[in-house]
């Protein structure tokens, strides 16, 4: 589960279809200012991008 506390901004363009695939290529982190963006590359090339204060990934277990 990934978190993004004191959300700044979101941005999700939807410029491709999205279907029903849930993959994700890629995720990547920076630090622009005194917060964090992360960015989620989708199957689609579509990427998301959330900017907040902190970021916190954990791991649940489902099933």
């Amino acid at each position: 589960m990934l978190r993004v506390d004191e959300v700044e901004l979101l941005t999700y363009p939807r410029q491709s279809p999205w279907g029903r695939s849930s993959s994700i290529n890629d995720v990547r982190l920076s630090y622009p200012g005194a917060g964090v963006r992360v960015e989620l590359e989708l199957q689609s090339g579509d990427t998301i991008s959330i900017d907040g204060s902190e970021c916190s990934v954990a791991s649940e277990r489902i099933g």
